[in-house]
């Protein structure tokens, strides 16, 4: 279920020991992401990140190149944009809002009234 978004993606991994990698970390971000939503959401949140992530890739960045570093470095880990321990691509993980520290952040600053100095 996990990896069914990039059922292309796996089926490029070729070599045993390539699987066991990406096996091996999808494993470690699963419990990682249990600790946040739970064991039984955790497997549909990662699957959403990849999904996303692969559209994303598609969309902006072409064709993957090499379906092993994609998916442990780009695909599966959590990328956490303002440093909340819940924020993942600007949205929480436990509630699929909006990352309040994120928006806080791409906000544009207030502008400020020019102050001409007396004369």
């Amino acid at each position: 279920m996990i990896l069914e978004p990039v059922r292309l993606v796996w089926a490029r991994l070729e070599r045993p020991s390539a699987r066991r990698l990406v096996e091996a970390a999808a494993r470690s971000e699963l419990v990682m992401v249990s600790g946040f939503v739970g064991r039984s959401d955790a497997p549909q949140v990662l699957a959403d990140r990849l999904a996303r992530r692969l559209e994303d890739q598609l969309r902006v960045g072409g064709p993957i190149q090499d379906p092993v570093g994609w998916l442990i470095g780009k695909g599966l880990p959590q990328r956490q944009e303002c440093g909340d321990r819940l924020c993942d691509d600007r949205m929480l993980l436990d509630s699929g809002r909006d990352c309040p520290r994120c928006e806080a952040r791409a906000a544009p600053a207030p502008v400020r009234a020019c102050r001409s100095s007396p004369t």
